[in-house]
């Protein structure tokens, strides 16, 4: 993460009475609980706190100071600055070990931890340009397309298929079968007479 932002709120527990008081209060309780946060968490980078202004400059202080206080209690190495005018507290936090999300995950095997995979025209692109290199190098006309079930669908849908563009464009006979081990932006071409997987043969 770029930055992480805490933003402390009174909600309904502001008092009419010695309002700046009540502020402190609240505000050091904050202090403690989102250093306790930091900590189990193991947040890092940079930190900025929104804490609730306080016009008294000892309040201030003492809200620093206990900042630094618990934050003597984190093994990870931490910097902290004084309050801004804004009342903001900005700090940075070595994080000690892989967070949650490293921790209790690894990447996904089709969009290999990017969150994305290719598009299903981008698939189309890629297998024509297969296909035009075969054709510039081989004489065979039968292949066995494998792709993910939902890239055939795509493949094969309507009168005028995207596969049957294909044959027409390189005027070849390609059949389209589904296959379930292969990632939805992976193709495999098969040869009709040899059976051999050829793709990596004529990869583009």
């Amino acid at each position: 993460e770029a930055m992480v932002v805490v933003d402390v709120n009174s909600g309904k527990f502001m008092g009419k009475k010695d309002h700046e008081n009540n502020i402190l209060k609240i505000n050091l309780e904050a202090a403690r609980e989102i250093t306790r946060q930091l900590r189990v968490r193991d947040i890092g980078g940079l930190i900025v706190i929104d804490f609730i202004d306080m016009g008294d400059p000892k309040n201030r202080k003492k809200l620093h100071d206990a900042m630094k206080s618990e934050l003597r209690k984190d093994r990870a190495q931490t910097n902290i600055s004084a309050i801004s005018e804004f009342g903001l507290i900005e700090m940075t936090r070595e994080r000690i070990r892989p967070s949650l999300l490293f921790a209790m995950s690894e990447p996904c095997p089709t969009c290999d931890g990017t969150g994305r995979v290719i598009s299903k025209t981008t698939l189309v692109t890629k297998i024509e340009r297969w296909l035009k290199r075969y054709k510039s190098q081989s004489k065979g006309k039968r292949l066995d397309l494998h792709v993910h079930p939902e890239m055939a669908d795509f493949l094969t849908a309507g009168v005028r298929s995207r596969i049957r563009q294909m044959m027409m464009r390189f005027f070849l006979q390609i059949s389209v079968t589904k296959d379930n081990s292969l990632p939805i932006g992976d193709f495999k071409v098969y040869s009709k007479k040899t059976k051999a997987d050829i793709t990596s043969t004529f990869i583009a």
